[in-house]
């Protein structure tokens, strides 16, 4: 569960939709003119497009600034500038086959020096430098049953004025200390990682006894394109961790803490939560502490391939307004059974 809880809850429908549009409008043509009938304040007149079934025509580089069309006009005298106008033709049907048929009929027009679709930009995926980027424990960021993160990383990265708190068994080792802080910390989360608290031993002391925290931890925002390791979904975020190992009353008051800090200076905006076990029981006092929590809470519904309708200690933190449920699959795209 902790390889990809939170990277579907942050990227999934932002990546589902970069990979859900076409290679161009399927409403729109771009047409260039020959220079000859070219205007660099005027348009041509509508029968110039002869029959081409059409909503609109609107010339896209035609200029408005006196300044700009009397240097050009006298650049165009000297024979130092050709000018071409160009146009965007919208069609009546939004159809990838309507724009090519009306391409080639705007290529018949005589005067028409190019006609083509009206490209999307697509932007190079975004890929850290991390060294582990390419091992196959990363799959589920970019493996053929992965999330495609890269295309989400071009809109950005993540941000460090976002704030998730971490409940899990803590956070880094003091043998890896922060270099500023002090506090356990591990070098792949440095500079993303804040000071957190123990609800075993009510300390600061948010060292990971079981290396899961740590791990999901570096989920959530492992630091992108360090050339260290592993790399999160955001490369840049603030991650607090919240050390509650072995009792559900550790979890409650994790969950009191960050709610204890809303809308200060030092708030929490994320919770997420990816331990599991059958141990933890029926979760009505889950319920009612998540649902007194005032920001989204992440719930992992574990590893097992079951049906939740069925496990009722999932079923009922499902119920909270403010919950995510998220299970997970393995590298063939299956349900997560371990």
């Amino acid at each position: 569960m902790t390889k990809r809880f939170l990277t579907i809850i942050m990227i999934l429908f932002i990546t589902r939709l970069l990979f859900a549009t076409p290679e161009f409008c399927g409403k729109t043509v771009l047409v260039v003119l020959e220079p000859e009938i070219s205007h660099l304040y005027n348009s041509v007149d509508d029968s110039f497009w002869g029959n081409l079934d059409k909503v609109s025509v609107e010339n896209i580089f035609q200029l408005t600034n006196p300044k700009a069309i009397n240097a050009l006009q006298e650049r165009q005298s000297r024979n130092e500038l050709t000018f071409h106008s160009i146009y965007k033709i919208t069609l009546p049907i939004d159809d990838v086959n309507n724009v090519l048929t009306a391409i080639d009929y705007l290529k018949s027009i005589k005067g028409v020096k190019y006609a083509g679709p009206n490209y999307f930009v697509v932007l190079d995926d975004k890929i850290p430098n991390d060294p582990l980027w390419n091992n196959n424990g990363l799959w589920n960021l970019h493996g053929e049953h992965g999330i495609k993160v890269p295309a989400a990383w071009n809109i950005t990265t993540g941000s460090r004025n976002v704030v998730v708190g971490i409940i899990d068994t803590g956070v880094g080792s003091a043998n890896s200390p922060h270099p500023i802080t002090g506090i356990p910390s591990h070098s792949d989360l440095h500079e993303n990682l804040l000071p957190g608290w123990c609800f075993e031993t009510d300390t600061s002391d948010s060292s990971d006894d079981f290396d899961h925290g740590t791990k999901s931890a570096g989920i959530v925002g492992a630091v992108g394109n360090n050339g260290i390791g592993v790399v999160g979904v955001n490369w840049n975020v603030s991650l607090v961790p919240l050390k509650a190992p072995t009792s559900r009353d550790q979890i409650v008051d994790a969950i009191r803490y960050a709610t204890d800090k809303w809308d200060d200076y030092d708030q929490i905006d994320i919770l997420t939560m990816s331990m599991f076990g059958q141990q933890l029981g029926n979760e009505l006092n889950f319920e009612y502490a998540i649902g007194n929590f005032p920001g989204l809470f992440v719930r992992a519904a574990g590893n097992n391939n079951a049906n939740l309708d069925v496990r009722t200690h999932i079923q009922t933190a499902a119920s909270v307004p403010n919950v995510i449920i998220v299970g997970a699959i393995d590298i063939l795209g299956r349900r997560m059974e371990l």
